[in-house]
């Protein structure tokens, strides 16, 4: 069996792109120069608990995260999910940690401007059937680069 030589890439100033490759073969890789003007992100934070601080069964945690995946899918074409650790302050100034999954979108203005009621009308049901003080929310677009957070 013979090694693979690892890739080499080099940083083009002239073009501002990567090339890597091997042998005469290259690829390029074009990074965009400018902020996107037609891109909206936004992101649900779905909770693990219920009640404010009573987990609940790693199957209905994954429901509820295939439930809003699903949701955002059919509305904006697809989504990117991780899962992290999140903390809070509930109504009675108990500190609440809880694992949360993080179900981003990015869309265009058209299409959120279009669904952004129901975005609304989504996170209400869920805040209630889940049995939530608030799910968290966060928005950017070109108008706003920094991040909102929102709490429904």
């Amino acid at each position: 069996m013979t090694k693979q030589r690892p890739h080499k890439r080099r940083f083009s100033r002239k073009t501002g792109t990567f090339k890597a490759g091997r042998g005469n073969a290259s690829t390029s890789f074009d990074f965009p120069k400018k902020r996107s003007k037609n891109r909206y992100h936004f992101t649900i934070f779905v909770p693990s608990t219920t009640a404010k601080d009573k987990p609940v069964s790693q199957n209905t945690f994954t429901k509820r995260l295939d439930e809003t995946k699903k949701f955002a899918s059919e509305k904006f074409e697809g989504t990117t999910t991780t899962t992290g650790k999140g903390t809070y302050t509930d109504n009675n100034g108990k500190l609440i940690q809880e694992k949360v999954g993080i179900v981003e979108v990015y869309t265009t203005p058209k299409k959120y401007k279009k669904y952004d009621t129901e975005i609304e009308e989504y996170l209400k049901k869920k805040k209630k059937k889940w049995k939530q003080e608030s799910i968290g929310y966060s928005f950017e677009s070109p108008n706003r680069p920094d991040e909102e957070i929102h709490f429904v």
